[in-house]
């Protein structure tokens, strides 16, 4: 479990040890931390606003359905 939550937060671009922790700390877990909105991500000291929206879009491209 926590192996996966590791690998899932190394993805995100911008988000190294430091603000993983910082995430993980405010939040208390990964689903919390896609839960969030942007502005919450944002709130949280040490996410600017920039990397809180690649934090959000890069956790909510799985759910875009692209219709041809």
């Amino acid at each position: 479990s926590k192996r996966s939550l590791l690998s899932n937060l190394d993805l995100l671009t911008g988000v190294g040890k430091a603000r993983r922790k910082i995430l993980l700390d405010h939040f208390g877990s990964f689903d919390k931390i896609k839960e969030a909105t942007i502005e919450q991500l944002a709130s949280v000291a040490g996410i600017p606003s920039s990397l809180a929206n690649t934090i959000y879009s890069s956790l909510h491209d799985e759910e875009k359905i692209v219709l041809s």
